[in-house]
């Protein structure tokens, strides 16, 4: 009797440690959130390379997961480099500019935040034409 009192008692502390190891083996046990994520997976051009003083855009292809929504998604598009231009629609997944008069490069860059996370892409634009000035 004393023997069997002493196999129940480490029985008692080894039986919740023995379920988990269990529901681990089968691929259960706790469950965890996702962890929240944004991604931009593309950003397409209008074109690569712009007649200058003609309209351009870039539009960003984005993913997200957790316990992020579209509602979430904050787009901030902002020139980083380049002749600068006027910016429209910089809070969306596309962005508008008229390209300058002078030849060059326009780079503008894409961050996207939700929920404390963010990342960050750029994309570049190439400026050039007949009625360019060269630069």
């Amino acid at each position: 009797m004393l023997f069997a009192r002493q196999i129940l008692k480490r029985l008692h502390f080894l039986l919740p440690s023995l379920a988990m190891l269990g529901l681990a083996a089968c691929g259960g046990g706790l469950a965890t959130e996702d962890e929240d994520s944004v991604s931009i997976d593309s950003i397409v051009q209008s074109s690569q390379t712009v007649n200058c003083t003609s309209a351009a855009y870039a539009t960003a292809s984005v993913s997200y997961s957790g316990d992020v929504s579209s509602s979430d998604l904050t787009y901030a598009w902002t020139q980083t480099g380049g002749t600068s231009v006027t910016l429209v629609g910089s809070s969306g997944a596309t962005v508008y500019f008229t390209a300058p008069v002078s030849a060059g490069t326009v780079v503008l860059k894409l961050t996207l935040s939700a929920n404390d996370v963010s990342t960050s892409s750029t994309v570049s634009f190439t400026i050039a034409g007949n009625s360019c000035v060269s630069s």
